[in-house]
């Protein structure tokens, strides 16, 4: 049986249904929400190749799943996005009640801001220090692991 190419005009979903050639139906309702969905020209299974040699790409059938994936993604980023608006709203906020800089706050683990001391801040802009420092022997030490020449170099 062959597979016929069909495309909901609602939600945009292409899908393939496997129908004898003598009941194809021009509309099936859609998979995804259940609207007519239209019956598409698809091409002839006949084609010519470049060379009679080179392999044909194969057909995965995989358009509706890509579709899918693509909604999920494009939701998840939205929703991301919402939320990191959200967490930058509410920051600006805190600095405006506040009436101090953005490097006088820190955030806690559940998401509230709170203002520093001045002493506070201080050892937070050391302690980022420090971390930038051991950061850089980390990947020093790596490196060096990685390209024994550069460590007989350095005895």
């Amino acid at each position: 049986m062959p597979i016929f190419k069909y495309h909901c005009s609602d939600c945009g979903l292409r899908f393939g249904a496997m129908q004898p050639v003598k009941n194809a139906k021009e509309a099936l309702p859609c998979k995804r929400c259940k609207k007519s969905a239209s019956k598409e020209l698809s091409a002839s299974n006949f084609k010519f190749a470049h060379r009679p040699d080179a392999p044909a790409p194969q057909n995965t059938g995989a358009s509706s799943v890509d579709h899918d994936i693509d909604i999920v993604i494009g939701r998840s980023a939205a929703q991301n996005l919402a939320e990191y608006q959200k967490r930058q709203d509410y920051k600006r906020r805190v600095i405006a009640a506040n009436n101090v800089a953005g490097d006088y706050l820190s955030r806690l683990d559940n998401g509230e801001y709170f203002v520093m001391t001045e002493q506070e801040r201080i050892a937070a802009k050391k302690a980022r220090l420090l971390n930038q420092e051991a950061m850089q022997k980390i990947k020093a030490w790596r490196d060096a692991r990685r390209d024994p020449a550069s460590q007989e170099a350095a005895s």
